[in-house]
C-alpha cells in the first residue's frame, strides 16, 4: 500500500516495512493483520494484541483495551467517505473518529465503569470514585486502594481534596473515609459502628481552616478539630446534599434536594426554597462566572444568579433534557454541562446573545456516544460529577466509564456538509421519483420522507422544512424524517428542507434540498364554474349543502382507511423489526459460544483456557492463594488413529473430554482442550496433594472408561498428567513450561500416571 509521500507500506506475519527509495526500513516486528493508509496520509495497522496503531509525523500512536478495544483484529480496516475508520475484531466492529472524546472503561484497576465522581489532586493523581469503591490513576497505572481486598464494595458518591495532598472520600454506606496521597493509608472518620459511620455522603468540602463540611442525605455535618458537629449551620433544613462551592468572597453555596442555601462571610445563612425566587428544585453544582455572578446546575436546565436575581436557560433555549449536572470551563470561551442525555457545549457569548434578544436558541454543541462517549448518560447527584485536569482535559463520569473530553479541537471550523437526499414521494400511495414528481391531482395526499446521510452524529441530527406556499415557516421535525400533505392548492409548489447538526440555532444549517412538483387546479375553481355556480347559487343551496356532507363523509371514511392501513403496516413493521432483534441476539450468543469452545469435545477451547489461567492467577493475587495447572495427554493416540481410523480416535477425544469433564467438577477447576490430544486443566484454590488426588481420579477413570471400538471391547485408553503448582507471581507461559516438561517426565516413565514438576 502506498503512502502520501510515495513510499510503500507492507504488512505480515512478519512484521511491518516500509519501502522508498530502494531502501526498506522494518518498522515493526510483531504480527499485522490489515494496513490501510487514510485521507490525511497516516498508515494504520491492525494489530493482533486487540489493538489498531497509526504512524503519523514519524511517531506510532497505539488505540488498544485501555480505549475500549477488546479481541484480535481481524484484518478489517476501512475509512469511510465522513473520514470514519472502521476497524474489526474478533469481538465486533469499532468506530475511530477524529473527535475529541474518547472513553475510560472498566480495565484492571477499576473493577467498575459506573463512575460517580472525579478529581485530580495537586500531585497529578487522578482520583476516580465508582460503584465499587475508589480507584487512582498515578503516572499512567490504575489501581484501586478502597474498599481493602477481601471488603464487601462500597460506592463511592463523594471526593475532595484534602489538605495533606490525600482525599476525603463519601461512601453509600460507610460514611466519610480519608486516603492519603499515594493511595495508603486508609482511615475511617468515624468508626462503622458509631451512627454517622454508615452515613451516605454525597459531597465533601475540606476550608483552608480545617474544617470538612460533609452533606449528607439529612443535611450538612462538619468535622472540625476532630469532633462532629450535627448542626454547624443552625437554619438550614435537614434535606439531601448534592454539592458544596466556596466562593473567592468567602460566601459557602450548599446545593439541596429541595433549593439552596449560602452563607456569607459574616455568618449569615440564606435558605432559598423552590419556588420563588428560586426557579428551580434541586442544586448539583455550582461554577463561578468570571463576568460576575454564579452559575448553577439544576433539575431545570442551568441558572445564573447575579445581582438581578436569577436567569434560567433550558430546554426552550436549546438545551436537551432538563437537568444539568455538572459545569465546566474550558480556555476558549465555551461552557460544558454534563446531562443524561450527553454533555453539551456552549459559547458564554450565545447566553448574553439570548439575553439581548438577539437569537432565541443557545449555539449548542451536543457530544453523545455518537462522539465516543461510553454511555451518553452523565451521572449526577453525587460531588464532583467531573473535573478538568492539569492539561485541559475534562473527565466526565458516565454510567459505563470517563468521558475524556480534549476540548481544544472543538473550537476548530464546523466539519464538511451532511449530505442531504429527498429519497422518497408518493402521490395517493404510488412511489414517484423525486426528480420527476409529475402532476399531482387536485386534493391529492402527497408524502415526502427525506434523511441526513452521516454516520459521526446520526442522533444528533435535526431537520427543519417548509412548503412554500401552504406552511407560513420553517416548521421544526426534530429528528422525523417524513412529512405527508394533503388539499394542496393548485399550481407550482416548492419544498425545502435543512439539517442541522447540533442542538443550536438554524444560522449554519450542515445541508438543504428541494423539489417542486406542480398540483392540478380543483374542478370547482375553473372559469365556468364559478359563473354557473354564481347563476344557480340559490336553487342549489340544499343540495350543496348536502353535497359537501356527503364528500365530507367519504375523505373522512378514505382517511380513517389509510390510518388503518398504516397502522398495520407500523405494526406489522415493528413485528419484523422485533424478529430480527431476537435473531441477532441469538446469533451473537451463538457466535460467542463457537469462539470459546471447541467443536469436537464441547470443551473450552485454548483460548477461553487462558482466560481461566489467568483470571485464577489474578484470583490468587488478591486471595494469595495456591494455583495448579496440569497439562493432559492421551497416550498413543497415534497408534488409535492409525488402527481404527481418525472418525475413531475423534470420538475417543469426545469420550475422554466428557469422562474429564464429569471427574473433574469441583469449584474453581476449569478443563480446556489446548489442541491435538491434549487438555488442559486449571486448578484455582487447590494444593498440589489436593491436585493430585482430584487428578488421579480422572486418571484411573479415564483408564477405566471402555472405548468400544469396532467391536473391540477390550479396547481403552489411559492419559499422562503433567502438573505443577504456581511459585511466586510466577506468570501463565512460565507455569505452562513447567506443566510441559512435567508431562514430558510421565511420558518418559512410561505413560499412565501424574509426574509434578
Amino acid at each position: 500500500m502506498r503512502d502520501g509521500d510515495g513510499a510503500t507500506w507492507i504488512a505480515g506475519e512478519q512484521g511491518v516495512w516500509r519501502h522508498q527509495g530502494g531502501r526498506t526500513v522494518r518498522l515493526r516486528a510483531d504480527r499485522a493483520e490489515g494496513l490501510l493508509v487514510d485521507r490525511a496520509g497516516a498508515v494504520w495497522v491492525a494489530a493482533t494484541d486487540a489493538a489498531v496503531l497509526r504512524h503519523w509525523n514519524g511517531r506510532w500512536e497505539r488505540l488498544g483495551s485501555e480505549h475500549g478495544v477488546v479481541g484480535y483484529a481481524t484484518g478489517a480496516l476501512f475509512e469511510d467517505r465522513e473520514g470514519l475508520l472502521w476497524f474489526g475484531t474478533t469481538h465486533g466492529l469499532y468506530r475511530i473518529a477524529d473527535g475529541p472524546v474518547r472513553g475510560i472503561v472498566r480495565q484492571p484497576g477499576l473493577p467498575s465503569d459506573y463512575v460517580r465522581s472525579v478529581l485530580q489532586t495537586g500531585d497529578g493523581t487522578v482520583w476516580i470514585g465508582h460503584a465499587d469503591g475508589l480507584s487512582v490513576l498515578h503516572e499512567g497505572r490504575m489501581r484501586q486502594v478502597y474498599p481493602a481486598p477481601g471488603t464487601p464494595p462500597s460506592s463511592v458518591l463523594a471526593l475532595a481534596p484534602a489538605a495533606d495532598g490525600g482525599a476525603w472520600v463519601g461512601t453509600y454506606n460507610r460514611g466519610v473515609v480519608h486516603v492519603a496521597a499515594g493511595g495508603a493509608p486508609v482511615r475511617t472518620l468515624v468508626p462503622e459502628d458509631q451512627p454517622f459511620g454508615a452515613e451516605q455522603v454525597r459531597a465533601l468540602l475540606e476550608d483552608p481552616d480545617g474544617t470538612l463540611w460533609i452533606g449528607t442525605e439529612r443535611g450538612v455535618v462538619a468535622w472540625r478539630d476532630g469532633l462532629l458537629h450535627a448542626e454547624p449551620l443552625p437554619g438550614l433544613p435537614a434535606l439531601p446534599v448534592r454539592a458544596f462551592h466556596r466562593g473567592d468572597d468567602g460566601r459557602l453555596w450548599i446545593g439541596l434536594l429541595g433549593g439552596l442555601a449560602w452563607r456569607e462571610p459574616d455568618g449569615h445563612l440564606v435558605v432559598q426554597r423552590p419556588g420563588s425566587p428560586y426557579p428551580a428544585q434541586s442544586a448539583f453544582d455550582f461554577h463561578p462566572d468570571p463576568g460576575g455572578g454564579m452559575w448553577i446546575a439544576t433539575d431545570r436546565g442551568l441558572l445564573h444568579h447575579g445581582p438581578g436575581g436569577y436567569r434560567a436557560y433550558g430546554e426552550a433555549h436549546g438545551l436537551g433534557g432538563s437537568t444539568v449536572f455538572r459545569v465546566l470551563a474550558d480556555d476558549s470561551g465555551h461552557l460544558w454541562l454534563s446531562s443524561n442525555h450527553g454533555v453539551m457545549r456552549v459559547p458564554r457569548s450565545a447566553f448574553a446573545a439570548v439575553d439581548r434578544g438577539e437569537r432565541d436558541r443557545l449555539d449548542v454543541a451536543l457530544f453523545t456516544r455518537d462522539d465516543g462517549m461510553p454511555s451518553r448518560q452523565a451521572n449526577g447527584g453525587s460531588w464532583p460529577a467531573g473535573w478538568r485536569m492539569r492539561d485541559g482535559e475534562l473527565w466526565i463520569p458516565t454510567a459505563a466509564g470517563i468521558a475524556v473530553f480534549d476540548p481544544a479541537p472543538q473550537v476548530a471550523p464546523e466539519r464538511g456538509a451532511v449530505p442531504l437526499v429527498i429519497d422518497a414521494l408518493q402521490v395517493n400511495g404510488e412511489e414517484r421519483l423525486p426528480s420527476a414528481p409529475g402532476l399531482v391531482p387536485a386534493g391529492g395526499r402527497v408524502q415526502i420522507r427525506y434523511a441526513g446521510l452521516s454516520l459521526r452524529q446520526p442522533g444528533a441530527l435535526r431537520y427543519r422544512y417548509r412548503l412554500h406556499g401552504v406552511d407560513p415557516d420553517w416548521v421544526e421535525a426534530g429528528t422525523a424524517r417524513e412529512v405527508t400533505y394533503t388539499n394542496l392548492p393548485g399550481g407550482r409548489l416548492r419544498f425545502e428542507v435543512e439539517v442541522a447538526s447540533s442542538l443550536g440555532g438554524w444560522a449554519r444549517p450542515a445541508a438543504s434540498t428541494a423539489i417542486e412538483f406542480d398540483v392540478a387546479t380543483s374542478w370547482w375553481r375553473q372559469p365556468w364554474v364559478v359563473v354557473a355556480a354564481g347563476v344557480a347559487v340559490l336553487g342549489l343551496l340544499v343540495l350543496l349543502h348536502h353535497g359537501l356532507g356527503r364528500r365530507l363523509r367519504e375523505r373522512q371514511r378514505r382517511l380513517e382507511a389509510i390510518v388503518a392501513q398504516r397502522t398495520e403496516q407500523l405494526r406489522r413493521t415493528n413485528d419484523e423489526l422485533e424478529a430480527a432483534s431476537r435473531e441477532r441476539e441469538l446469533l451473537i450468543e451463538q457466535l460467542a459460544y463457537q469462539a470459546s469452545h471447541d467443536p469436537l469435545t464441547g470443551l473450552p477451547n485454548r483460548r477461553a483456557g487462558d482466560r481461566a489461567l489467568a483470571s485464577a492467577l489474578q484470583q490468587a493475587d488478591a486471595n494469595h492463594g495456591p494455583v495448579c495447572v496440569a497439562i493432559v495427554d492421551v497416550d498413543r493416540f497415534k497408534h488409535i488413529n492409525d488402527r481404527y481410523g481418525h472418525q475413531a480416535g475423534d470420538r475417543v477425544l469426545a469420550q475422554v473430554a466428557l469422562q474429564l469433564q464429569a471427574s473433574l467438577r469441583e469449584p474453581g477447576l476449569t478443563v480446556a482442550r489446548l489442541g491435538g490430544e491434549e487438555f488442559l486443566v486449571v486448578l484455582g484454590q487447590t494444593t498440589r496433594d489436593a491436585a493430585v488426588a482430584v487428578l488421579e481420579r480422572a486418571r484411573r477413570a479415564v483408564a477405566a472408561m471402555p472405548l468400544g471400538l469396532d467391536g473391540d471391547t477390550a479396547a481403552c485408553c489411559t492419559i499422562s498428567i503433567g502438573l505443577v503448582q504456581r511459585q511466586g507471581q510466577e506468570g501463565i507461559d512460565a507455569l505452562l513450561q513447567r506443566a510441559d516438561a512435567a508431562l514430558y517426565e510421565a511420558k518418559r516413565q512410561g505413560r499412565d500416571r501424574i509426574v509434578t514438576g
